[in-house]
């Protein structure tokens, strides 16, 4: 993704669609900033930061 879409030289994904994955997919509905752990033996809380919005490519 973070190539535009290609890798070595070859066209993987459109652009447009490299574009479609980083656009809010989730409106208005606000992110939490911290989503704590509910195992802190085996993962960690996930931190994004306030504000933090995403797409189909990331979450």
């Amino acid at each position: 993704m973070l190539g535009g879409g290609s890798l070595d030289y070859v066209m993987i994904l459109k652009p447009a669609t490299v574009a479609v994955m980083f656009t809010n997919k989730i409106g208005e509905l606000d992110f939490p900033a911290r989503i704590p752990t509910l195992d802190p033996n085996f993962s960690y809380d996930m931190t994004y930061g306030a504000g933090m919005k995403f797409g189909l490519g990331l979450a």
